[in-house]
């Protein structure tokens, strides 16, 4: 084989190695395969859940919205009831670190509507970012400041309103940017 057919046999085998990393490794598409992004008040919520860490649950429990819960419960002893939440490991900003979306339950779902929470992982342990009360929640695809967008979803018997929320780095939590509402029915 000459020089030349040698280079560019080898040239072809390194581009058809390195393009399906480059593609992997694309921001858009990174990610679990098994990773679970979209989570509803309706559907039993959490496929892949995981006992939640004990500063994540006295995060919970300075919460609002648990405090308001707690006013008519009695607590026990030991804190907040861990059937009240179900967490799940998302990768917000990509394979390499652990983020939370916590989803009430038991005593903190409602009817058709539950409180969503998202917690970032950093050097001093977990940080709230996202608290939102919505039928579904469903982490985007889509990137801003390196963290997956999200989309809040609640309804009712004629409309269906969603929130659209992106990753201030400034503010280190998730704002909303867009909210829409859209009667049930009405043509697009």
């Amino acid at each position: 084989m000459r020089g030349v057919d040698k280079f560019f046999v080898i040239l072809r085998v390194v581009l058809a190695l390195s393009i399906p990393c480059a593609v992997r490794s694309s921001p858009e598409k990174e990610g679990v395969p098994d990773e679970q992004r979209h989570f509803s008040a309706e559907d039993g919520g959490v496929r892949h859940t995981m006992p939640l860490p004990r500063d994540v649950l006295k995060i919970l429990s300075q919460t609002e919205t648990v405090k308001a819960l707690w006013k008519g419960t009695e607590i026990p002893r030991g804190g907040i009831p861990r059937s009240w939440f179900s967490g799940s490991v998302v990768h917000l900003a990509g394979v390499d670190e652990r983020d939370l979306i916590v989803q009430g339950a038991d005593a903190m779902a409602g009817a058709n509507v539950t409180t969503f929470w998202i917690f970032r992982h950093g050097t001093k342990g977990y940080s709230l970012v996202l608290e939102v009360a919505a039928l579904d929640l469903t982490a985007e695809n889509h990137r801003t400041n390196g963290l997956l967008d999200v989309t809040a979803r609640s309804a009712t018997g004629s409309e269906v309103f969603a929130s659209y929320f992106q990753f201030s780095g400034n503010q280190s939590r998730y704002v909303e940017i867009k909210s829409t509402r859209e009667m049930i029915g009405e043509p697009r």
